[in-house]
């Protein structure tokens, strides 16, 4: 299993599916959202990866660099073959997340916090 951490996020690759877990304490700005995106990015690059799947339980609000950055990695998404992409949040989040990933591409589905597992189902196609 190909992964990428830090002590307040981690990405990891299940099957052919993305997940990026951001616990409630993750920063979604500054120099750490910026090193996420090139985090995320290295997955990206393996070929059979087609999907991806945000867990979001962070209690920061989400800013416009935040969005800036999951638009950023929406685009590079599709660019790699990426075609579906589940939220799993809460609120306004599930649904910021979801305006600002929708792009030509991309399939993008929310779900409820404790809802991960079907969102893992639905991003491989189950």
């Amino acid at each position: 299993m190909s992964e990428s951490k830090s002590s307040d996020w981690e990405f990891y690759v299940e099957e052919n599916v993305i997940v990026g877990e951001f616990p409630e304490e993750t920063e979604l700005t500054g120099p750490e959202s910026d090193k996420m995106v090139e985090e995320f990015g290295k997955l990206l690059e393996r070929p059979e990866t087609d999907a991806h799947v945000t867990v979001l339980r962070s209690r920061e609000p989400y800013s416009k660099e935040g969005q800036e950055n999951l638009r950023k990695s929406a685009e590079a998404s599709v660019d790699h073959g990426v075609t579906r992409w589940a939220v799993v949040a809460a609120g306004t989040k599930q649904l910021t997340m979801k305006t600002t990933a929708d792009i030509d591409g991309l399939e993008v589905e929310t779900f409820d916090l404790g809802e991960k597992t079907d969102a893992i189902e639905w991003a491989r196609g189950d």
